[in-house]
C-alpha cells in the first residue's frame, strides 16, 4: 500500500481473534448476508471520515474501494493537474453517468477504457502508471468525479494524487427524493454548519482578499475546500465533503459573513457489471442552495 493512501478497509481488516469470531456470529444470524450485499449509509457531518467496508471475512473486496488521503499525500493543485493529464470535461449528453461508471471502475486496462476514451483521457508522462479511485457520481450537477493516483515506475513508494476530477455533460436524469435517512443526515450538515463559528482573523482588507480567492476557484469541490480551511477549520475534514459552497461574501456595513452552500449526502450501494461487483459511490442532495448570514464574532484588525 502507498504511504499516502489509508484504506479503512484493510485497516478493519486487521482485527483480533476475537473480533473474528464476534463478526462470524453474526453471519451465523442471517446478518452477515445482510451486510455484505449492502453498504451502510452514513456522511461526512456525522464523522468527519469516509469509511467503506464490508465486515464479513472470506469475501472479496468489491472494486472501487473508498480512499481517504493523508494531509501528507502529494495532493496536485487545480492549477497543475494540465501538467499531467489532458482530458475533455464534457460528454455532450453522449452516455448516463452510470454507464460512464461501470465502463471505468470495471476495465481490465484503463488504457483501453471505453469511458477514458470517451473524454480523451492522455496521460502526459510515461513516468508513472495510472490508478483510477474514488469514482463518484454526483447527482447534484450530473456529473461524475474521480481521484487519479499516479504511481512512480521507478518507485512505488512515490506517488501523485490528481483529486476531484470532474466530467460533466451526460444524459440528463430524474433526480430521486431523498428518503428519511438521507433527510436526516442532511439535517445533521444542516446544524453543524449551523453551529460552527466563522473563524477570521485579520484586516477586513485580507477578509475581502481570502473571499474573492475562494470565488474563484472554480472546481466546486476545491472550493469548498479552500472555504473550510480558512473560515471552517474546526469542521471535520476529508476529501469527500459534505457541503459544496457556491458564493461567498461580507456585508461590511452589518459586519455579516455571507455564503450560500448546499449539504451533500454521501451514500453508497453495491453494484455488478460484466460480472464484476463495485461499490457505487452518490452524492445526492434536497436540491436547494441554503444561504447562511453570521455574524463576525472574531476578531477584525483595524
Amino acid at each position: 500500500m502507498n504511504n499516502n493512501e489509508k484504506n479503512r478497509y484493510d485497516e478493519l481488516m486487521e482485527t483480533t481473534p476475537e473480533d473474528q469470531l464476534k463478526y462470524k456470529n453474526i453471519g451465523k444470524k442471517n446478518e452477515r448476508k445482510k451486510l455484505v450485499k449492502k453498504i451502510l449509509f452514513f456522511s461526512l457531518s456525522a464523522v468527519g471520515i469516509a469509511t467503506v467496508f464490508g465486515l464479513a471475512f472470506g469475501i472479496k473486496k468489491p472494486l472501487n474501494d473508498l480512499h481517504v488521503w493523508k494531509n501528507t499525500a502529494n495532493l496536485i493543485s487545480e492549477d497543475d493537474i494540465d501538467k499531467y493529464i489532458s482530458y475533455k470535461k464534457n460528454l455532450n449528453e453522449k452516455q448516463t453517468t452510470l454507464d460512464f461508471i461501470k465502463e471505468l471502475i470495471t476495465s481490465d486496462n484503463l488504457e483501453n477504457s471505453p469511458s477514458l476514451k470517451a473524454i480523451d483521457f492522455k496521460l502526459i508522462t510515461n513516468d508513472y502508471e495510472l490508478k483510477i479511485v474514488n469514482v463518484i457520481e454526483n447527482i447534484l450537477s450530473n456529473s461524475v468525479v474521480f481521484d487519479c493516483l499516479l504511481i512512480s515506475k521507478l518507485n512505488k513508494k512515490i506517488n501523485l494524487v490528481l483529486p476531484n476530477i470532474i466530467i460533466s455533460g451526460f444524459k440528463k436524469q430524474e433526480r430521486v427524493p431523498l428518503n428519511v435517512k438521507e433527510l436526516e443526515e442532511h439535517k445533521k450538515i444542516y446544524d453543524l454548519l449551523d453551529k460552527q463559528p466563522i473563524s477570521f482573523k485579520d484586516t477586513k482588507e485580507k477578509l475581502k482578499e481570502k473571499i474573492i480567492q475562494v470565488n474563484s476557484i472554480k472546481n466546486i469541490f476545491e472550493r469548498t475546500k479552500k472555504f473550510r480551511d480558512i473560515f471552517y477549520n474546526g469542521f471535520p475534514s476529508g476529501n469527500v465533503p459534505a457541503f459544496v459552497v457556491y458564493d461567498v461574501s461580507f456585508d461590511e456595513t452589518k459586519n455579516l459573513f455571507i455564503y450560500e452552500f448546499e449539504p451533500m449526502i454521501f451514500t453508497g450501494t453495491r453494484d455488478k457489471h460484466n460480472g464484476k461487483k463495485f461499490n457505487h459511490f452518490k452524492y445526492v442532495s434536497k436540491n436547494e442552495k441554503i444561504t447562511f448570514q453570521k455574524e463576525l464574532k472574531t476578531e477584525i484588525v483595524s
